[in-house]
């Protein structure tokens, strides 16, 4: 809300559980070993579904996907690893699904058509769909990259060393490389704190987009992303929020400041200021 990805009437728990009941068709639940996928006959999307899924038990039985530590992490480390799980497990299920005939292809295709079309996903705001949807979009690249760098046992080792960042999950060099957010400290808030952590540089791009940014801008803008720090606290009855950015480099850190300067010049309760060494410091109320 305080960045105006949300509404003042949305709720962001109900609208979740809308996207997850008209788009998913299957899961594989790591805390409990459970594998669930929707309907009684084995069609091709549905087995194509079951291969996604239990991919994500093999993994779950060599690797332990259950870490509630990444999950209650105030970073990009939840993130990250949810791209590498999906991206391992879209792959294969890639793999499985240039095995079907052209008929069962064309069945997989009207069935895909026919589970969307219950659910007007435009009622749902576009950044929940855009951060659902990331780590199986990302994480195949992700995959591709580990493999072409160390082969299946590159891939294994990404489970015991995954990334940490979603700027490691959009340009897997960095992962590879081993570059790692710079450590940026917390800005202070105006009130009591009641979250904190780091932005990432999907987020940024993402901001900078849906504020009316050209797309390029934000591109640009966003890969220079080298590290930021966020705190959040209550004003009344909205929220506030707080980040400080760094770049990559001096010229990283400036296109960043620029490029929040021209989403906040559009958004009321929005501003930007810059410190001494240039890092420019968002403050957003909504």
């Amino acid at each position: 809300r305080a960045l105006g990805f949300l509404d003042a009437g949305d709720d962001l728990v109900d609208q979740l559980k809308g996207v997850l009941s008209g788009g998913v068709v299957g899961f594989y639940d790591p805390e409990t070993n459970e594998l669930v996928v929707r309907g009684a006959d084995p069609t091709p999307y549905a087995r194509t579904t079951i291969v996604h899924e239990l991919t994500h038990a093999l993994d779950d039985q060599h690797f332990e996907l259950n870490r509630p530590d990444l999950d209650e992490a105030h970073d990009d480390t939840g993130f990250a690893f949810s791209a590498l799980v999906e991206g391992n497990a879209s792959t294969v299920e890639d793999a499985y699904k240039e095995t079907l005939s052209d008929e069962e292809l064309q069945q997989y295709d009207d069935e895909e058509a026919a589970i969307g079309a219950g659910t007007d996903f435009s009622q749902f705001p576009p950044i929940l769909l855009d951060l659902i949807g990331a780590p199986y979009q990302f994480g195949p690249d992700l995959i591709d990259a580990i493999t072409a760098h160390g082969g299946q046992e590159a891939v294994d080792q990404a489970f015991d060393e995954p990334p940490v960042s979603s700027e490691q999950v959009l340009d897997p060099s960095r992962y590879l490389t081993g570059d790692e957010p710079i450590t940026v400290a917390e800005p202070p808030a105006d009130g009591e704190a009641f979250d904190q952590g780091t932005f990432g540089e999907l987020l940024l791009f993402e901001l900078l987009a849906d504020g009316g940014v050209d797309t390029e801008t934000a591109r640009d803008a966003a890969i220079g992303w080298g590290g930021d720090q966020y705190v959040a606290w209550r004003d009344g009855q909205g929220a506030c929020l707080r980040v400080t950015f760094v770049g990559d480099t001096d010229a990283d850190t400036t296109e960043i400041a620029d490029a929040l300067g021209e989403w906040a010049d559009t958004q009321d309760g929005a501003e930007v200021a810059t410190d001494a060494d240039g890092r420019p410091t968002l403050t957003s109320c909504g």
